[in-house]
């Protein structure tokens, strides 16, 4: 499986508010280490970057833009020893949320895949609900 490796993620935050808007960062590491030969080591670079403006207490506007870059090592072990670029890509979105009461929030994203190296393009329309139960 894709994911059966040693897992390593480190996330990295910036927030920052003026008034009704906000700016929001995040750089990560995330580092997934073959646990066989057939598997390959991924280092995934995400950085992510979201505005979000306040239209109200209850409602909010948001863009988004990531940038993902995927580093692969021992693809052909025989050949190379090296880390190489293997996959990124590049997307853009915006979306918007609700919040009916303190502990329910709606929210839809759109995002678009502007461009891609070794993956897909193409975009996603999301729906998303969150409950905090107390």
């Amino acid at each position: 499986s894709d994911w059966n490796r040693f897992i390593s993620w480190n996330q990295f935050f910036y927030t920052k508010t003026w008034g009704d808007f906000q700016l929001f960062a995040e750089v990560d590491l995330l580092f997934r280490i073959r646990r066989s030969k057939e598997q390959i080591t991924h280092m995934d670079l995400p950085v992510s970057v979201i505005g979000s403006y306040f239209l109200t207490p209850k409602w909010t506007v948001y863009g988004i833009a990531q940038h993902v870059t995927r580093h692969t090592y021992d693809i052909f072990p025989l050949e190379s020893n090296d880390w190489v670029i293997s996959m990124n890509y590049s997307s853009v979105g915006g979306g918007i949320k609700y919040q009916p009461t303190s502990n329910l929030t709606l929210e839809l994203l759109y995002t678009n895949f502007v461009r891609g190296v070794n993956s897909g393009i193409g975009n996603t329309f999301n729906l998303g609900i969150k409950y905090i139960t107390k």
